[in-house]
This record gives C-alpha cells, sequence and structure tokens, in this order.
C-alpha cells in the first residue's frame, strides 16, 4: 500500500464568521483554517482536534488526486478564497455536497453513531465519501441510461469512502459501512449483469440490489484484487475511452476493456465468472 502520510495541517481559529449553508440562512460560526481547508462549526473543539481532522481529509483528498489524476474541486469561500470547505450546517439530510464542499448535518453529527467515533478516522467517512461525488461525473461511460447517477455516480463515492477508511483510518475494506455482505448476496443469487444493469428505466432498487452499492462493491472488489495502481491506471484508461455507450452492453465493454489495458491481461474471470458481466473479447 502506497505511504500517504503527511505533513501535519495546523488548524487555526478565526473566531466568528459568516456562512451561508446551501439550504439556510447566513449564520455566524466559528471558522477554521489550515492548508486548503476551512472547517465551519457551532460549537468549540480544541485546535488539537481540528488539525488532527484536517490532517485526516488532507491525506484522503491526495488520495483522491492519485486515483483519479484530477485536482479536487475548490469552491471560492467569502472568507478565505479557494478552499475545500466542510460543515456542520443545520439541513435534514445525513450529508450533501457538491464536489467542492461536505456539508454534514447537525443531527448527524450529534447523533450516537457519530458521537461514539468522535475521535477516530472512521468518523470522516462522511467527508471521504463526498470526494469521490466529483469524479462521479467526470466520466460518461454509463450515459446510456438513467441508472447512471445510482451506478457509477454513487458507486464510485461509496468507493472512495471505503478506500480512504483503509488507507487513511487503516481499516480493512472487506469491513466498510456500505459494502458488507453485498458481495456475499450477489454469489449466493442467480443474476448477472444485465439483470441490474440492462434496463433504461431508472430504479433505486434493482431486484434487491442498490444499483450504487453493488457498483460501489464491485469497485472495492475490483480494487481488492487488483490493488490501487491497477485502480489508478484503470481510470486513466476509462477517461480515455469518452462518449456515452448506445446501451448496458456497449457500457460493460468498455468498462472490461479499460480493466484489461490497465492489467496488462485478460480479466474475463473477474468480471465474466465472478461478476456475471457479458463476456468481451476485445
Amino acid at each position: 500500500m502506497l505511504d500517504f502520510k503527511l505533513v501535519r495541517i495546523e488548524a487555526t481559529n478565526h473566531g466568528l464568521m459568516p456562512f451561508k449553508p446551501f439550504y439556510a440562512d447566513t449564520e455566524l460560526l466559528t471558522a477554521w483554517s489550515g492548508g486548503r481547508w476551512v472547517f465551519y462549526t457551532d460549537r468549540d473543539f480544541p485546535a488539537a482536534k481540528v488539525s488532527e481532522w484536517m490532517s485526516w481529509w488532507e491525506e484522503g483528498a491526495r488520495l483522491y488526486e492519485f486515483i483519479t489524476s484530477q485536482p479536487q474541486y475548490l469552491e471560492f469561500d467569502s472568507n478565505f478564497g479557494e478552499r475545500k470547505v466542510v460543515s456542520i450546517s443545520p439541513h435534514e439530510f445525513w450529508a450533501i455536497g457538491n464536489g467542492q464542499r461536505v456539508e454534514i448535518s447537525r443531527a448527524a453529527f450529534d447523533s450516537s453513531l457519530m458521537d461514539s467515533c468522535l475521535d477516530t478516522k472512521d468518523k470522516h467517512g462522511i467527508v471521504f465519501y463526498e470526494f469521490g461525488r466529483q469524479a462521479g461525473y467526470l466520466y460518461d461511460f454509463y450515459e446510456y441510461a438513467e441508472y447512471t447517477d445510482e451506478s457509477w455516480r454513487r458507486g464510485f463515492p461509496i468507493y472512495m469512502e471505503s478506500l480512504c477508511r483503509a488507507v487513511v483510518a487503516r481499516i480493512d475494506l472487506s469491513h466498510t459501512r456500505w459494502t458488507n455482505g453485498v458481495v456475499e448476496r450477489w454469489e449466493k443469487s442467480d443474476l448477472d449483469y444485465m439483470d441490474i444493469f440492462g434496463s433504461k428505466e431508472f430504479e433505486w432498487d434493482r431486484h434487491g440490489f442498490d444499483l450504487g452499492i453493488l457498483m460501489g462493491a464491485f469497485l472495492v472488489d475490483l480494487h481488492e484484487n487488483l490493488g490501487i495502481q491497477f485502480m489508478a491506471k484503470f481510470i486513466q484508461e476509462l477517461r480515455q475511452r469518452p462518449g456515452a455507450s448506445t446501451s448496458a452492453i456497449e457500457a460493460a465493454y468498455k468498462v472490461q476493456d479499460a480493466a484489461a489495458a490497465a492489467a496488462g491481461c485478460d480479466l474475463s474471470e473477474f468480471f465474466v465468472t465472478r461478476w456475471r458481466w457479458p463476456a468481451y473479447r476485445g
């Protein structure tokens, strides 16, 4: 595994500053800055703790940049300029983000799940997940069907969260909150790729599988079998195959062709035998 350990970020407390959340009025929040990060919060934290968190976020951000060969999107913050923004905000969602900003809801931050791991890297899966949203909109090879949003565009953030947990938090990839048991259920089913991804009609759930979680589990499994260097090459190969696919079959072939090029060998055993994708002969 590559070592993404970085020089520690020292966070600076700037006191109360105005911040406009996505779905609420502007309010005064305590603003912290460090490196390319800004953190707005409605409560007090020790400087050492915020510095530690920003260091974890930076590790995850650089890992994302390695995998995708793309810089992190930054937001123009009215107080600090171009930065990556994280906030604890008043909204009803667990967390929301747009590839530039991550807003964790106050209800989520105060929940027993979050509180139980306040001082662990595992807590910051929400931020790690949001890194992947940026990549979810970079590639158009799944634009054939309406399932795009719930497969690749949601599956890649799930993969990135799992990977950040593994590298930054040192948590085994097989123990992630999204994909636990999904591969096992898939192996026990008699479904194949076309059963899940063949239809153009949008569905949140198909045959008992959430499309995004299944795609995330697939990417995690691909990573576990072939490694991080392969995944970086795989993403690069996908980006060299632009253009929306005209069918689910064509989309499957494009992914397999990119994977084979990245690996330098035939991967039909993984795609066709293990995941029951349509056989491709490049």
